[in-house]
């Protein structure tokens, strides 16, 4: 029994479908939401940042503006734009504005 080539092609691709599938779904993490008492503050697999105050307003970095870690006791995540540095930790974020702390707000994961 003589199996064309097209028929290869296709049994080709559909495997490749089926492998892209089973290696890429796992690898897609949930965002990690933390809902604060003034807004929503959420971190993204790929590191980006966006913040969304309940007042109105919201602000999205992406992985560019992510900061090192100061260090493997630092736990915190930290993004920098302009003279604003955004820092997330555990059970908190803060926004400083040319070191200045001009933002908190408590934040608990869910």
């Amino acid at each position: 029994m003589k199996i064309s080539i097209i028929n290869k092609i296709c049994a080709a691709l559909s495997l490749g479908a089926i492998a892209t599938t089973i290696f890429t779904i796992p690898a897609s993490a949930a965002p990690a939401i933390h809902y604060g008492q003034k807004g929503t503050y959420t971190i993204n697999d790929d590191g980006s940042y966006r913040g969304c105050l309940y007042s109105g307003g919201c602000i999205v970095l992406g992985k560019k503006y992510r900061m090192k870690s100061l260090g493997w006791e630092d736990e915190s995540m930290r993004w920098k734009k302009g003279e604003y540095v955004y820092s997330m930790g555990e059970g908190y974020i803060t926004v400083y504005k040319n070191g200045r702390v001009i933002f908190e707000d408590d934040a608990l994961s869910r």
